[in-house]
């Protein structure tokens, strides 16, 4: 199988800022919270609300997905 990694060196990226604001917090089953927050950037194409969804195993993240 090819390896679909993609990889850039940062250094030729612009330089962009970037705020975020807390939308939402929500407990979705046992062990786990999805929380989501607006980003606001400079970049093209502007903001979006991403959401940031976590599995714990006690007090430690086991998972995350963050994902529009």
């Amino acid at each position: 199988m090819a390896d679909s990694t993609v990889r850039m060196d940062i250094s030729e990226l612009p330089e962009f800022t970037h705020s975020t604001t807390p939308v939402a917090a929500e407990c979705t089953g046992p062990h786990r919270l999805t929380l989501t927050r607006h980003l606001e950037d400079d970049l093209p194409g502007g903001g979006a609300d991403l959401s940031h969804r976590f599995t714990l195993d006690g007090a430690l993240i086991s998972s995350l997905v963050v994902a529009p």
